[in-house]
C-alpha cells in the first residue's frame, strides 16, 4: 500500500504545476507487478501473489482461447502475534475452471506457512438463482468442466457466481464484480466439448430423481439445492 503525506492547505493556491514524486516504494510495486505471472500455467500448488488477476490472458493450448485468473480470501480470526488466512484461487477459460484452495498461517516465532489442500471431486456453482453440479475431469490441475448452459447462464447473467467447495477452510467462493465482468468474455457461448458431455441423457426420469437423492442422502448436496436439482429434473 501506498503512503503519501498529505499537502499543506496553501498548495490549491500555486500557480505553477505539481510535479508527481516517484518513491522508492511505488517503483519497487510497479517491478514486482511486471513480474506477474500474465501466461496459461497450471495453478496447484501455487502462490496466489505470483499471478496476474482480472485480465484475460491469451492462450495457444488448445482447446482453449483465453484464461483468466481470480482468488478470495478470508481472514480465520487471531491476535496480534499472527496471521490466519484462508481462500481460493481460480482459473477460467473457455471451457473449464481450474481450482486451488489455500491457507496460510503466520506466526511471530515461526514464520510463515501455506497449505493448498485438493478441492471436492464435485462443487455446486451458482450463477444468479441456477445451480449447477461441475465434476472434476483433471485431477493434475483441479480441473473441472463448465457445461454449455453453464457458460451461457455465466455470459448473460449479471448475478452473483458463487462456487461451494466442500472440505476446505472457505467452502464458499464468490467471484468478484471485476473478474465478473471479465468472464464473460471469456467462456465459450457456443461448443460443448464431446468427451465432457454427462451421460444423463440416457437415464430414464426415475433414474435421475434416484441419482439426486443419492447425493441428499449422502450429504453432496444441501436441501435447498437437492429441491433446485430435482425441479430441473422435472421440467427437462
Amino acid at each position: 500500500m501506498l503512503l503519501f503525506s498529505a499537502l499543506p492547505l496553501q498548495a490549491a493556491n500555486y500557480n505553477y504545476p505539481l510535479i508527481a514524486q516517484r518513491g522508492y516504494d511505488w517503483e519497487e510495486e510497479e517491478e514486482l507487478e511486471t513480474r506477474k505471472i500474465s501466461t496459461d500455467v497450471n495453478i496447484k500448488g501455487i502462490d496466489p501473489k505470483n499471478l496476474l488477476f482480472n485480465t484475460p490472458i491469451s492462450t495457444t493450448k488448445s482447446p482453449l482461447t483465453k484464461v483468466l485468473y481470480d482468488r478470495a480470501t478470508e481472514g480465520d480470526g487471531c491476535v496480534i502475534t499472527c496471521n490466519f488466512y484462508n481462500g481460493v484461487t481460480s482459473k477460467w477459460s473457455d471451457f473449464f475452471v481450474d481450482l486451488q484452495p489455500f491457507e496460510n498461517f503466520c506466526l511471530v516465532l515461526t514464520g510463515c506457512s501455506s497449505q493448498y489442500p485438493t478441492p471436492s471431486d464435485r462443487i455446486v456453482m451458482k450463477v444468479g438463482e441456477l445451480n449447477y453440479t461441475l465434476e472434476m475431469v483433471d485431477l493434475s490441475r483441479n480441473r473441472y468442466y463448465l457445461p454449455l448452459t453453464a457458460r451461457k447462464a455465466i455470459a448473460s447473467s449479471g448475478g452473483n457466481i458463487v462456487l461451494e467447495i466442500r472440505g476446505v477452510k472457505m467452502p464458499s467462493y464468490k467471484i468478484g464484480p471485476n473478474s465478473r465482468q471479465a468472464l464473460r468474455k471469456v467462456v465459450n457461448q457456443e461448443n460443448e466439448l464431446a468427451e465432457f458431455i454427462s451421460e444423463d441423457n440416457s437415464k430414464t426420469l426415475e433414474q435421475k430423481l434416484v441419482e439426486a437423492q443419492k447425493l441428499l442422502d449422502t450429504g453432496l448436496v444441501s436441501e435447498e439445492e437437492y429441491k433446485a436439482l430435482r425441479k430441473k429434473i422435472l421440467s427437462q
